[in-house]
């Protein structure tokens, strides 16, 4: 008899065949995907991250066959580490980088890592209303950087796209505490994003012979 969470899983596959649900942070995989996560590889555990000692290129090839000291927490490493950097090899040539990191993290995580890269403690940050297609790290009071920041919320006009007279009154209102540079969060796309809008805040907000205006995106 088959389980029934299998029946409920081949429901699923039903149900994402027939509909289209446009999340930002989901992603419809290939069946070779599916395969591999599906794999023996759950089994284990892999703290930490591969050696990459006298590795000089990408060549798909010789990283598949070359084993290295093991570098992580745990035993029993070897064949997750050769996965591993053949998928950090694969990133790194498709995007055309220099490094990468292909351990599963959230948009939580890529906010936070901003978030601590260019903020103090009790720092204000303008941030797009939650109800208004905003992140949960853009100031709901449920998640640490809530409480760590102070969120100052813009949300979106009728049609649906920022509000950028508002962005730019509460960006002016708060010129002081925003002394450093202009933050913006914004999980919306729009038809037209209004770099121009911003940039006539920025160019209010931070006086030139001091400050290089700049921006940062994080979806």
């Amino acid at each position: 008899m088959k389980d029934f969470v299998f029946d409920v899983i081949d429901q699923e596959k039903v149900r994402q065949s027939e509909g289209l649900e446009l999340i930002p942070s989901e992603n419809y995989v290939s069946e070779a995907v599916l395969s591999a996560m599906g794999s023996i590889l759950t089994n284990k555990y892999s703290e930490g991250y591969p050696n990459f000692e006298g590795i000089t290129s990408w060549d798909e090839k010789k990283i598949a066959k070359e084993i290295l000291p093991n570098y992580r927490y745990y035993g029993g490493q070897v064949n997750i580490d050769r996965i591993e950097r053949l998928a950090i090899a694969r990133a790194c040539k498709l995007f055309g980088a220099d490094h990468a990191n292909v351990q599963p993290h959230s948009g939580a995580n890529a906010n936070e890592a901003v978030y601590f890269a260019w903020l103090s403690p009790g720092d204000k940050v303008l941030a797009m209303n939650l109800g208004h297609g905003g992140h949960l790290t853009h100031g709901s009071p449920v998640t640490r950087s809530a409480k760590i920041y102070q969120f100052i919320a813009y949300g979106t006009d009728a049609s649906g796209d920022i509000d950028y007279d508002e962005l730019e009154k509460k960006a002016l209102a708060e010129a002081k505490a925003l002394h450093r540079h202009l933050t913006v969060f914004t999980d919306t796309v729009n038809r037209n994003f209004g770099i121009g809008c911003l940039h006539f805040v920025s160019v209010h907000l931070l006086p030139f012979q001091a400050f290089q205006p700049f921006f940062e995106f994080v979806y």
